[in-house]
């Protein structure tokens, strides 16, 4: 059911913005807008008593600027889910994954892969056969479902980032660093630790959490195990050359075409996740314990406040680096030149 209403009205002119409401017979569950085909795809769950989602529901896609629907199907919420990658939306029970047509709803082919990322322009997918054993990733084409490449990328504590360096490379952070082209799957790993083995092992392919970041173009697969210490991977900087990324034990400069390592400085960050910042030649490693500050070019540490209390967010300024302890105390880092 839709209904015209107004929304709000312009500055200028004090005219007024007039949009369209939409009503369901359901609850939202989910849904994803793709605003190049103006279309919505929806997923509408009941509740019982008011508090419980139920299992069953419908997925439905709708015709923005007709405001029709175009087609829906029920769905067993318990069993399967939905994602919307762009123009593409599949189903999937952690499995295996069905590609629909995005206006007639027709299955165009079904693989047995669970996809992790999408790349909309060149038609490839990747992503995990969960079916099988080991940590084969896969390149699908999606105009066909067939397999195009495949390639070994540990995912024991999940995916902490998936970004690209350069047009074709993608660069998976799990267990290290990987460097995949999204058209043959050649590249380059190094090995880091992201996660502590001491707090047991993670299934990644958790059904239902294998697209994240939808908006972003960022998918992250999740741990399946909630006790374990993962994600002590810190972020990637990357500029023109290289790429800097730093463990619980180590911080490392690579050399983003090879996978060659420039250096290679030991650190002791317990069981920490660091942030990483490039300020003025220095790569400041932050967690929340301590703060780091390496020489960019030589892999050198300047300073280490190992042992200080817990620190905030750090303010970086033309006289240096401040940031302020559990004790509200103000500590200064010292000029960064």
């Amino acid at each position: 059911q839709t209904e015209k209403s107004v929304v709000g009205r312009f500055y200028g002119n004090d005219s007024i913005i007039h949009g369209t409401q939409y009503s369901f017979n359901d609850y939202i569950y989910d849904y994803d807008l793709d605003t190049l085909n103006n279309t919505l795809f929806v997923q509408l769950r009941g509740v019982k008593r008011d508090k419980y989602w139920k299992d069953n529901g419908l997925a439905c896609q709708i015709n923005l600027q007709s405001e029709k629907l175009y087609w829906q199907k029920k769905t067993d919420f318990k069993k399967e889910y939905y994602h919307q990658f762009g123009n593409y939306i599949f189903s999937g029970d952690g499995k295996s994954s069905t590609l629909y047509h995005t206006q007639l709803g027709t299955k165009l082919w079904s693989a047995n892969i669970s996809f992790c990322y999408v790349n909309h322009s060149n038609q490839i997918g990747i992503g995990y056969n969960n079916n099988q054993e080991g940590d084969h990733l896969y390149g699908i084409d999606l105009l066909t479902g067939k397999e195009k490449w495949n390639s070994q990328i540990v995912r024991e504590y999940g995916w902490d980032e998936i970004r690209y360096i350069d047009d074709s490379t993608l660069l998976i952070v799990a267990n290290g660093l990987h460097a995949i082209n999204i058209f043959n799957g050649k590249g380059w790993d190094i090995n880091l630790s992201s996660g502590d083995e001491s707090y047991g092992k993670a299934v990644a392919g958790a059904v239902g959490g294998l697209a994240l970041g939808i908006l972003t173009g960022t998918y992250v697969i999740p741990n399946g195990n909630a006790t374990i210490t993962s994600g002590l991977i810190s972020n990637t900087l990357i500029d023109s050359c290289y790429i800097y990324i730093a463990s619980k034990n180590r911080i490392i400069k690579v050399n983003k075409k090879d996978g060659k390592q420039f250096w290679n400085q030991p650190l002791s960050l317990k069981n920490e996740k660091a942030f990483l910042a490039l300020i003025n030649n220095q790569v400041i490693v932050m967690t929340k314990n301590q703060v780091v500050m390496v020489e960019a070019k030589s892999g050198k540490i300047k300073s280490d406040t190992t042992g200080t209390t817990k620190v905030s967010v750090p303010v970086f300024t033309q006289a240096g680096l401040y940031f302020l302890s559990d004790n509200d105390k103000l500590y200064y880092q010292g000029k960064i030149k």
